[in-house]
């Protein structure tokens, strides 16, 4: 991949994510288009992930599920960024994790991370995972885990792609079909929910977002013969 100073990549996200003016309803967000430094991206799109990935949801012990399609690499540290031997996803790494983003995310939705956690001043982690999600896949609204604090969702697509891939965003309609199960990120059932936004998937667009009560997200069941590839970034409480 094309040798760059890291902090290229690191200033580059950070621009994007500074001047973005967020979306507020049904939860705030943020719709990034070019959000990874074109190198970088470029560097992704022409790593052999197929190499590496593995199926995240055993079946033998998940039973049939929607969910069972999602393949993924996972990363939680510079050792496993390394052991991946993909160069680009080791860069991509560096760059998400490096604490000039990770603070500016917790800055950017520090009011979010608030209502839900009293305070923003919380000890945090990174995370990341390739994910490519194949035929069949689905993923019922859920809001994310408590211990969620930023989530960060960047489309590995190629040009032309089918954008009815990207992540869907719900508002929710009928309360009274939420169990308390929902407060930790459990799926829920998809007729209490209305449909309201779907982010394109398009090449290097990021959806961005603090997990809350409100911030219902998830994925219409991919078609046969489609496949459907990105990054997740977690800001995690830490452990």
């Amino acid at each position: 991949m094309p040798s760059l100073e890291p902090s290229a990549y690191v200033w580059h996200s950070f621009y994007a994510i500074i001047n973005a003016m967020p979306r507020f309803w049904p939860f705030r967000h943020l719709v990034l288009e070019d959000f990874l430094h074109q190198d970088l991206f470029s560097a992704l799109m022409t790593s052999r992930f197929e190499t590496a990935l593995t199926r995240r949801n055993d079946p033998a012990k998940a039973g049939i599920s929607s969910e069972n399609e999602r393949f993924n690499i996972p990363v939680v540290d510079d050792r496993a960024a390394a052991a991946t031997a993909l160069p680009a996803l080791e860069a991509l790494w560096k760059t998400l994790s490096d604490q000039r983003i990770v603070t500016l995310l917790m800055q950017k939705f520090a009011e979010d991370i608030a209502k839900r956690h009293t305070t923003a001043d919380i000890p945090v982690e990174p995370a990341l995972e390739v994910i490519e999600d194949r035929s069949g896949y689905a993923l019922a609204p859920h809001t994310d885990t408590h211990r969620k604090l930023v989530t960060t969702l960047i489309y590995l697509a190629e040009p032309g792609a089918d954008e009815t891939l990207g992540t869907s965003i719900y508002a929710l309609e009928d309360p009274k079909k939420l169990g308390p199960e929902v407060r930790n990120g459990a799926r829920m059932p998809r007729e209490a929910f209305a449909a309201v936004s779907r982010v394109p998937y398009r090449p290097n667009t990021a959806l961005i977002f603090a997990p809350g009560m409100q911030s219902f997200h998830g994925v219409e069941a991919v078609a046969p013969g489609k496949t459907r590839r990105l990054v997740q970034f977690q800001v995690n409480q830490k452990k």
